[in-house]
Formats: structure tokens, sequence, C-alpha cells
């Protein structure tokens, strides 16, 4: 009776999935794949993976083929707007409690809230007769300019500018796509160790109140790695722009594993060895499955500048019994090769391993059908020391 008062155009159902596991535990759409319906859907989807807070997932679409008859019931809420005159929206989000290595809290609740509203005034929606009803930019252009500008910035910086000065031209003040700019216009200055220009592009983003998060959380990242690459940075300057970055809400494991690597490089390169062990330490839960054998070496590495061989050796023992594991069977892919060498790096910073079981770990290296060039030739020069002694 309201939505027929009120001629209601737009219904979102909010609801909760079961506790946990399987599906439940992500943010999806549920709904009747009604095309324009199903467009916006996609569409608003495109808009919060680019307002969430970046530690969270972004929805999936589980909207369902229409019914042949249109229900009667009014049941469920998403299917019953569906088939009514006019409406543009009609879907179901369901919304975890939690989600796999992201936990959920209130304040992290409201920012994703936060993330739908400001998607939903991104998003360009279409009616029944595909005539836009509102929103401002298209999140398939943005996809299509940052994948045409990453092999561009680096080798062909000019044509990298062209690309996304054509895009801003007719853009309004507000466009996400000015703000893009001045991002990739960023990571150009950065590329070519311009570090000023560099830091005041992406210290201009992380201001703009236009920015996507997405686009502040690049900045974000930017920032920093511009304080480890800089020359000039001083400790005091490292510190602090550590400590700007951890203000920034909800990173996701992809910046988080950027920082702690740069960080680790960086500390190790200034020889405070404890320093670069603490980012290893923290990098290694949130490391991708196959680069934990290789963070686990590189503890291993960082104990022994410490003069601590105890800790040097179990972080070693570990990564082997580790490797055994995801080695068997062997993976088809270059990740394959790739722990195989992690495993023959291990063993041979452990005295007990016997020369039997470092010749198998180079075997495998070896003898996999996509163990890249360089690869083999270190481990054949490796292993013939080996085979020396």
């Amino acid at each position: 009776e309201l939505a027929d008062a009120q001629n209601v155009r737009f219904a979102i159902d909010l609801h909760c999935p079961f506790l946990r596991g399987d599906v439940h535990e992500a943010f999806y759409f549920d709904g009747l794949t009604i095309p324009h319906i199903n467009d916006n859907v996609n569409e608003l989807i495109a808009w919060i993976k680019e307002e969430r807070p970046p530690a969270t997932s972004w929805p999936l679409n589980f909207m369902k083929k229409p019914p042949m008859i249109a229900p009667e019931n009014g049941m469920p809420c998403s299917h019953y707007f569906a088939y009514k005159k006019d409406v543009i929206l009609a879907t179901t989000l369901e919304v975890p409690f939690t989600q796999p290595n992201c936990p959920l809290d209130a304040a992290m609740a409201r920012q994703y809230g936060v993330a739908l509203l400001r998607a939903f005034l991104r998003t360009k929606f279409v009616s029944e007769d595909r005539k836009v009803t509102g929103g401002t930019t298209d999140s398939e252009e943005l996809r299509t300019l940052r994948s045409a500008y990453q092999p561009l910035y680096r080798g062909k910086p000019e044509e990298a500018r062209k690309l996304v000065d054509a895009l801003v031209k007719n853009a309004p003040p507000d466009s996400v796509y000015r703000v893009e700019r001045v991002n990739l216009l960023g990571l150009i200055h950065l590329h070519q160790k311009q570090f000023s220009a560099a830091w005041f592009c992406f210290v201009l983003v992380l201001g703009d109140e236009h920015a996507t998060t997405q686009q502040r959380a690049t900045a974000a990242t930017q920032v920093l790695a511009i304080a480890f690459s800089d020359p000039a940075s001083t400790p005091a300057y490292i510190d602090n722009a550590l400590a700007e970055f951890n203000r920034f809400p909800y990173p996701s494991a992809e910046q988080l594993l950027r920082v702690y690597n740069l960080s680790a490089d960086y500390f190790q390169a200034q020889k405070n060895y404890a320093r670069a062990l603490r980012n290893i330490e923290l990098l290694y839960p949130i490391a991708l499955s196959y680069e934990k054998g290789k963070t686990l070496n590189r503890m291993a590495a960082l104990y022994d500048l410490l003069k601590q061989p105890e800790m040097a050796l179990a972080s070693r023992k570990e990564a082997v019994a580790l490797l055994r594991k995801q080695l068997d069977p062997m993976p088809v892919g270059v990740s394959g090769p790739l722990m195989a060498n992690d495993l023959f790096e291990a063993l041979q910073g452990i005295p007990s391993a016997t020369l039997q079981e470092k010749k198998e770990a180079a075997e495998m290296v070896l003898n996999h059908k996509v163990t890249p060039v360089a690869l083999k030739e270190k481990v054949r020069k490796a292993l013939a020391e080996l085979e020396k002694k």
C-alpha cells in the first residue's frame, strides 16, 4: 500500500542470511534477473566495490531467472517489486554477520553502509526502456581507463597522459575521472622518481571529497611508497608516513602486503633487522599461500642477521614442513617451481638436511614444465656447488 501510494521505484530489502558458512559469509544480491534490474544491480555492485572498506568483499550477484508466472502474494519482497510497473531496482542485499579473514564490527558495518549509499548515488540506473534515471559516471569506463593506463605509464608516459586528459576533457568538476587523473599522473611522477610531484598528486586525492574509497586507498599506499623510495626521506619522515597510513581505515590485504614488504625492504637496507623482521612477521598471516614458504625463509635470513641461529633454523624447518605439503601433489602452474625453489633454499640452511633431500627439491624445480629459465640456471649452479662439497 505504501509503495502504491508513494509510487516506489527503488526497493532494496536489507536482509541477513544464515549465521555462517558457504555463501552466508558473503554480501550478495538476490532477486530476479529481469534485464534492466539485473544491469542496475551489476552497476551498483561495481560502485560498491569501489566504495567499500577495502578489507571487506564486494557483493556477489545471485539473482535468479524469473518464474513463468509473477508472484501474487507479495513475497519475497524483491520478487514482488520486480513486477511492478516503472520499478528501476528491486533486489535483496544479504548482509553477513562476518566474513572469512575479515571480522565485521559495528564501525566497519557502518562504513559498508556509507559505501552502499555512495555507490547508490554514483550508479547510472537505467529504466526498462533503457533511459538513464540518475548518476553521473560509468564504472565500466573507469575500469577500462585503469586497464589501458597500466601498460602505458611506465614506457609511454605521454600516451598515458593523453589517454587520461581525453577522458576528463568534458567531465564535470565532481567527476570521479578527474580524481582518477590525479592519481594516475601521480603514478607517472613516482615511476620517474619525481617524488615531490607524485606526493602532491596523491595528497590531493586524499583530501578530495569526490574521491572514491578505492582512489583514496591507492593514494594512501602510494604516499608511503614515496617515503620508502625517496633517498631524501629521513627516519622521522618514514615513521610519520607509516603512522599516517595506519590511520587509513580498514586497508585491504593487498595494501598491507605491499606496505609490509616495502617496510621490510627499507629497514633491512638500513640494517634495522629487528624492524624488518617485525614487518615480515606481520606479513606472514596474510601472505598468499604459495609465498608463505618464501616468507618463512626471509624470516630465517633476518634471524641469521640478528645472530639468532636457533630461531632461523626453526623458521626453515617450518618452511620445509609447509612446502612439502603444498608440493604434494606438485602444482601445475608457475607457483609449483617457485615453491620448490623455496624448499630447496630452506633445506640448504638446515645442517641436518641430506644432499639427497636437496637434490630432490632441486629436481622438482628443474623438471617442471613452466620453470623460468633464469631460475633453472640459478638452481643448477647451487646444486653443482653442493655436490662439490
